[in-house]
């Protein structure tokens, strides 16, 4: 059982999530959903992305121009506390994932249950998310892929939850709530696997 990591509580995840809405998304920047996917990608890469590197992507390219020092602090500890949850996530053996390293995502309601027509595209920022810490290291991921073709089932999952049947050329490729529902579900079990099977970081 993996101890969840302290300093990520309800309310520090609200206040990133309010400083992205604000300062990120605005920018082509992350939400916190999204942010969850990229961290996540981070978290198991196979190869490391140093935190100089990362950061300023979250942003949209270019870290914002925080109101002195401590305010720079304050936010650079908020986004360490998120990878190290998505490490504590990762790392999770054995039992139910704890409800606190759960992935960071909108689900809907029990009421909105069994919708037809407009379905939530459930997952889809965490994936979009996701992608983008893949390619930051792409040729390391091509090179994973290459030695172990079972990693290749998981990116075809998340590439099915990060597709928009709105607005891509098969609208009929895009899955439905249930099977988006499904792969959401299998997340935590996709990351466990692919962090016990990252190649040794040097």
């Amino acid at each position: 059982m993996t101890a969840t990591p302290p300093g990520f509580d309800d309310a520090q995840i609200e206040r990133l999530s309010e400083l992205l809405e604000r300062r990120a998304v605005p920018f082509r920047g992350f939400n916190i959903e999204a942010l969850d996917g990229f961290l996540s990608a981070i978290a198991v890469s196979p190869v490391d992305v140093p935190a100089e590197e990362w950061m300023p992507v979250v942003w949209g390219g270019r870290e914002p121009r925080w109101d002195g020092e401590e305010e720079r602090g304050q936010v650079h500890g908020l986004l360490a506390a998120h990878l190290a949850m998505c490490i504590a996530r990762a790392r999770h053996e054995g039992g139910e994932l704890p409800e606190q390293l759960a992935p960071l995502m909108w689900l809907p309601s029990e009421e909105d249950d069994g919708l037809d027509g407009d379905e939530p595209e459930v997952g889809r920022d965490w994936a979009l998310g996701f992608f983008e810490g893949v390619a930051l290291r792409g040729d390391g991921w091509d090179r994973w892929l290459d030695r172990h073709e079972w990693i290749g089932g998981i990116l075809d999952d998340l590439e099915l939850l990060a597709s928009d049947g709105a607005s891509g050329d098969d609208p009929d490729a895009s899955p439905g709530y249930r099977e988006r529902l499904e792969i959401v579900l299998e997340i935590p079990g996709m990351l466990a696997d692919l962090y016990r099977n990252r190649p040794p970081r040097h």
